[in-house]
């Protein structure tokens, strides 16, 4: 049976980061931008750190898997649109508007209680 370490480390280059940003969204053409998604933590290099950094490189969005996510961007003073990705579970939906998250929309019902919770 393979041993694995108790844990790892990756150092990512922020810098390079924004290059590779700046590169894509040369590469998409039209001056097109791309929405960054950093959910998961940013895949575990820091949500906080790579949304600053790409905010600054010109990301007009960004993408996360929870409210929760969201919510720790705009604490952080991300302040571009947030797509939440993944499903906001009933209750979520006064932090969904307080913190101006942007819901995807998965069936009806969640469009129902969203809509029923905005005239709220």
């Amino acid at each position: 049976m393979p041993v694995f370490p108790a844990s790892a480390y990756a150092e990512i280059d922020l810098a390079a980061l924004c290059a590779n940003y700046r590169r894509l969204c040369q590469q998409a053409g039209s001056g097109l931008s791309l929405l960054a998604v950093v959910k998961a933590d940013a895949y575990g290099h820091g949500a906080v750190p790579v949304s600053r950094a790409l905010a600054a490189a010109g990301a007009p969005m960004f993408a996360v898997a929870s409210v929760k996510e969201g919510s720790l961007l705009r604490a952080a003073g991300i302040n571009q649109p947030i797509l939440v990705m993944g499903r906001v579970a009933p209750g979520e939906e006064p932090q969904l508007f307080t913190q101006q998250l942007t819901p995807y929309l998965f069936d009806l019902d969640s469009a129902k209680r969203f809509q029923a919770a905005a005239a709220a």
